[in-house]
């Protein structure tokens, strides 16, 4: 079994996520509602993926990224960022960052799943 966390704020999101993750048996779906959660539920499950929004109440996302890849255990577990900033440059401050994909919301349907598929079946 897989495992994905996905750390948003905004519930209606999480429920979509956690709806298009059903499709997979074979996936464990956490959340979480702030970064210091997120952080703490990355450390003691170690999902295989983290999905990360980048406005969140207590910290940034990118602060959240940064936090995860300088710990020894969760610096190798790929972070997608899911953001609505959309601009090419927010795409590339991403990517430059150190999100291993940057996918925007609204989510394309056929996007998403070839992101995780990939990943999942990678181990990457």
């Amino acid at each position: 079994m897989k495992t994905i966390l996905y750390i948003e704020d905004d519930p209606s999101l999480r429920q979509l996520v956690e709806f298009m993750l059903q499709k997979k048996n074979d996936v464990l779906f956490l959340q979480e509602e702030t970064g210091a959660a997120g952080i703490r539920t990355a450390r003691e499950r170690r999902p295989d993926i983290i999905l990360l929004d980048l406005s969140l109440p207590d910290i940034s996302g990118y602060e959240v990224l940064s936090r995860l890849k300088s710990d020894n255990g969760t610096g190798a577990t790929p972070v997608i960022a899911l953001s609505g900033d959309s601009l090419p440059e927010d795409i590339a401050r991403g990517i430059e960052a150190g999100f291993d994909a940057y996918l925007t919301k609204p989510l394309g349907v056929s996007e998403f799943y070839s992101l995780i598929d990939g990943m999942l079946d990678s181990g990457t």
